[in-house]
């Protein structure tokens, strides 16, 4: 009888210790199953925050450009498309806000929502999780921003002049190459720089994005005056412009064995648009504006190295402190050269083509100089002391975001 007691206790025992054992089991498999739920709402998180972050970005790019509400929120929320979380898309809510911070109105706040399914978590009654993040980016305008861009799918920078821009930076989504030298608050290059620079150029940095890309276009279509100066109007016609919408301007070389067009030339503030046939500065004499833009729809830009050229870009939206502006379907290449004494203050923005810039093109005595082109040469010496005191508010026409929270 006693064995068989024993035997009884230790069957028991045995009973114990398996459900224990199946407890434990359970326990291990429910704790080894949530760190998979949780290892994966937290990766899903860093997703919505950094689709959050490029969505606030560009929501408070568009605020700072001036586009208004609407077109922020719409902004934003594309963004947030292209990294994967479309509004009203399954789960999926974003909410675009414009709002205020320190008295900056140029601020953009995104939260993005998401529900996931879990795969162990369920078992204890928690098949789906809601996923919130929420940021907040403003537009902001900092002293150091860039000022000589090449963008994408050109050939990048290539420098045989000194450039010396100390207050800005020097950004190339290609390469810098040539035998000149960059001073600049920094300085790099989605692929090499070959180039002596102080600071040293960062080889390897993300491609930016075009600053100006939110500059508006202009109609093209109807132009009725073409300015066509050579040697027979010497002396004769109007030395005056004024902004409207031009077919071509263009004031002749030598030709034909006869002088290039001489005369001092001034263009009254305000915008003109070129429809086809380009800019062209050939002749001889002074060529002054003060206050101008020039929207080149179609055709070429060309300064020659005969004629002195001394314009000041607008102050006024919204080409405030935009000088040249070639449209992104003009692909043509515009030549920057001009005689001694010649300057240019303002953006000069060819998104699509190729800026070449030569001879005594920039003598130093403008404030402010921005180059922004699909590929940029530059054969001259570029000084500038990047201030825009002159413009509204006293910002570029470069606008950047910064996350804040």
């Amino acid at each position: 009888m006693k064995n068989f007691a024993n035997a009884q206790k230790r069957n028991r025992e045995s009973g114990y210790g398996l459900v224990f054992a199946a407890f434990g089991l359970v326990v291990l498999l429910g704790a080894a199953g949530m760190s998979v739920d949780f290892g994966y709402l937290r990766y899903q998180r860093r997703l919505l925050q950094s689709a959050a972050d490029s969505a606030a970005l560009a929501g408070a790019a568009e605020l700072g450009a001036g586009l208004g509400t609407a077109q922020a929120v719409i902004a934003a929320k594309d963004d947030s498309q292209l990294n994967g979380f479309q509004d009203g898309t399954g789960n999926i809510t974003v909410t675009a806000t414009p709002t205020s911070i320190n008295g900056n109105a140029n601020t953009m706040q995104v939260q993005v929502q998401n529900i996931y399914p879990t795969f162990f978590m369920r078992i204890f009654g928690a098949a789906m999780r809601n996923v919130t993040v929420s940021t907040v980016a403003t537009a902001q305008y900092l002293g150091g921003r860039g000022c000589i861009y090449a963008l994408t799918g050109g050939a990048g920078i290539n420098v045989t002049g000194t450039v010396n821009v100390r207050n800005c930076n020097v950004i190339s989504n290609q390469n810098i190459t040539g035998g000149g030298s960059i001073t600049a608050a920094s300085v790099g290059a989605h692929g090499r720089s070959s180039v002596v620079s102080t600071p040293a150029a960062i080889n390897g940095i993300l491609q930016t994005g075009d600053p100006l890309s939110y500059l508006p276009a202009q109609g093209t279509a109807g132009c009725a005056i073409t300015i066509d100066y050579d040697y027979t109007q010497n002396g004769n016609g109007p030395r005056t412009l004024s902004p409207g919408k031009y077919c071509s301007i263009t004031f002749e070389g030598p030709k034909g064995g006869h002088p290039a067009f001489s005369q001092n030339v001034r263009f009254n503030p305000g915008t003109y648009v070129i429809s086809t046939g380009g800019l062209t500065f050939a002749g001889t004499g002074t060529i002054t504006g003060n206050g101008v833009t020039f929207y080149v729809g179609g055709g070429p830009v060309s300064f020659s190295n005969t004629q002195q050229i001394q314009l000041k870009a607008s102050t006024n939206a919204p080409y405030a402190g935009v000088l040249l502006f070639q449209s992104a379907g003009n692909g043509s290449t515009a030549t920057i050269n001009g005689s001694g004494g010649s300057y240019l203050q303002g953006a000069l923005y060819f998104p699509n083509a190729t800026l070449t810039m030569n001879g005594a093109g920039n003598s130093g005595t403008s404030q402010y100089l921005l180059l922004v082109a699909k590929t940029l040469n530059l054969h001259t010496n570029i000084t500038t002391t990047s201030n825009y005191i002159s413009l509204p508010n006293q910002y570029s026409p470069v606008r950047t975001a910064a996350l804040i929270e």
